[in-house]
């Protein structure tokens, strides 16, 4: 599964996601399209009747808890496909499940972003280079892999809790000492 969560809306872009899909979904039967969050969900279910895969793309809603953990354990690739983002937590939700990460050059994400190393990046406004990505992903099992390894470090290395606490607790240290 290929799973997007966050509020349907123009700024996050599930359009281009829905029409990349498309794109490849006839090619990768067996894969399907989640997209979790509230907004403009009869937007997108018709999107997704128009270009006659409406059968192969779940609505789920806006999901937290148990339900949450479900969607998240059940996907095999995360992709944020936004026009502008600040740090999103749902890419850090992604990278907690260790999933590949596509998403677009923007806001923090380019902070540590680094295309075909940690995760995939594509032009917002390229629903073909989705689709692209999306297939490569699919079909390379060494990428795959290595961007699943670069979501587990992201876990473990870089937003674990205690990393955070530390880079914090140095912050208020060197305030303190100004």
């Amino acid at each position: 599964e290929i799973l997007f969560a966050g509020t349907l809306n123009e700024r996050k872009n599930y359009k281009t996601l829905i029409k990349a899909f498309a794109v490849i979904s006839h090619d990768y039967p067996d894969w399907s399209l989640v997209i979790a969050g509230n907004g403009e969900i009869e937007v997108a279910k018709k999107i997704s009747t128009d270009l006659n895969i409406q059968e192969k793309v779940s609505f789920t809603g806006w999901v937290s808890g148990s339900e949450k953990d479900k969607i998240f354990s059940n996907a095999s690739i995360f992709c944020l496909p936004s026009f502008s983002e600040g740090f999103p937590m749902a890419i850090l939700d992604a990278w907690s499940y260790e999933l590949p990460v596509i998403a677009t050059p923007v806001g923090g994400i380019i902070d540590f972003a680094v295309n075909k190393k940690n995760m995939l990046l594509f032009n917002p406004k390229d629903y073909l280079e989705l689709s692209k990505n999306l297939s490569e992903l699919i079909s390379d099992k060494n990428l795959y892999g290595k961007l699943a390894i670069a979501s587990k470090n992201f876990k473990f290395n870089i937003f674990s809790e205690e990393k955070i606490i530390k880079s914090l607790d140095n912050i208020y240290q060197n305030l303190l000492d100004e």
